[in-house]
């Protein structure tokens, strides 16, 4: 089933790549950015520093795992049970997206169509000094919003990763009452593994708003970037 959704994820990321997205990298137009500008904004266009994907990505898989081994039968007529499992299905739906929403975040993306027949355009004209006075007064602007959305989406991030030894012991013990079928009995413990679960959602939810919302974001900048007059 894991390798299935990462296979899925990973068919879905390269049509996306190749339906809407063209040859041009953010990183390349911000080359010619800098050239022009002589300003290095690159490290704008990537929502986080790199050195924390890998435990982002361990706190992610290690929740996804705990899911899959959590093995309940369906067929259970408790609703909390249900609620249960409708739970593990959201979170890893939530976790294949963020995953294959990450190279996304990065400058090294490919930037849409609109923005690369932009580039073309772009890269053959020069500043008016209006245009780069008003780049000038507006990049605090820039850097204030990005540094305000990597910080929240590290932080929820750092929240999951919290709360996965005791989410995984929490699992443990709900399995082992539910395989000798002491459901009855599981009571206040389900109530409590359920609202752990509804509390990774939620912060799978919120860290994956931020990372659609930068990504919508990052697109007006760089459009800015290239005097369109667009809000940042």
């Amino acid at each position: 089933m894991e390798q299935f959704l990462f296979l899925t994820s990973l068919s879905i990321f390269i049509l996306n790549l190749s339906g809407a997205y063209g040859q041009t990298t953010y990183a390349e137009i911000l080359t010619t950015f800098q050239a022009k500008s002589t300003l290095d904004v690159l490290p704008l266009f990537t929502l986080c520093k790199q050195e924390i994907v890998p435990k982002v990505t361990l706190a992610l898989d290690a929740v996804f795992k705990i899911n899959l081994h959590t093995e309940i039968d369906p067929s259970s007529r408790n609703e909390r049970i249900n609620d249960l499992i409708r739970n593990q299905v959201s979170m890893n739906i939530l976790i294949d997206a963020i995953k294959g929403l990450m190279p996304q975040t990065t400058a090294y993306m490919a930037v849409p169509l609109e923005i690369n027949s932009l580039y073309q355009d772009w890269q053959q004209t020069m500043f008016t000094q209006e245009q780069f006075q008003r780049i000038i007064n507006q990049l605090s602007v820039v850097r204030n919003i990005q540094r305000n959305m990597g910080n929240a989406f590290v932080i929820e991030m750092n929240e999951i990763a919290k709360k996965v030894k005791q989410f995984k012991t929490n699992s443990r013990q709900i399995l082992a009452q539910w395989k000798i079928r002491e459901e009855t009995t599981l009571g206040p413990a389900l109530d409590s593994y359920i609202a752990q679960e509804n509390e990774i959602l939620e912060h799978l939810e919120k860290g994956k708003r931020v990372m659609t919302d930068y990504i919508e974001r990052r697109n007006l900048w760089i459009k800015f970037l290239m005097g369109v007059d667009t809000a940042v």
